[in-house]
């Protein structure tokens, strides 16, 4: 019986630390709880509008937002992602450890001049700090530059594959750099 009631709250745990979500294209904001990095503590992710005028197709250009808050206190920017050849999407977001949270950007690009049909991915790490001193979470450069940044289509005639587009890939990769 004990057994079953570990694996039972081992499986919940894990759940609780690797959920993932997206932002949808069209979707303002989204708050996500983060009760596995600080009790009462959730993310923010919210789109800004770019400072520029509508592009050709008549869709406003965005900026998204990264926000932290806990209860009623003020929020703290986290990170922006700006619109660069087209507006950023959050394409999830996942807990890792009980400290950290990482998020896949996704931003599509269509340029003939630059011979490339597809999307942009970067994998953003972050750790929560702890000391209370300075910003709530410290980029993780050095985990991120592991992931490196890639393109997913067609660049130059030929087909391009980034290999971290989805939760299960990017936790793969965490456990590998992990050894486990």
């Amino acid at each position: 019986m004990v057994r079953k009631t570990a694996a039972a709250v081992f499986l919940i745990l894990v759940g609780v630390i690797s959920q993932s979500i997206s932002l949808s294209a069209g979707e303002l904001s989204k708050i996500f709880p983060a009760e596995s990095i600080k009790r009462g503590c959730a993310l923010e992710f919210k789109q800004e509008p770019y400072p520029i005028a509508m592009n050709e197709l008549g869709t406003q250009p965005y900026n998204i937002v990264t926000n932290w808050f806990c209860g009623d206190s003020k929020s703290s920017e986290i990170d922006r992602y700006n619109a660069e050849g087209g507006s950023p999407q959050i394409i999830t977001v996942l807990f890792w450890r009980k400290d950290s949270f990482v998020v896949l950007v996704k931003w599509s690009i269509s340029s003939q001049a630059a011979d490339f049909q597809g999307d942009f991915y970067k994998v953003y790490i972050y750790k929560y700090n702890h000391d209370g001193d300075g910003p709530p979470f410290i980029k993780q450069e050095k985990v991120m530059n592991k992931f490196g940044q890639g393109w997913d289509g067609m660049k130059k005639g030929a087909v391009v594959a980034y290999p971290y587009k989805n939760a299960s890939s990017i936790r793969r990769r965490l456990r590998q750099l992990d050894g486990r």
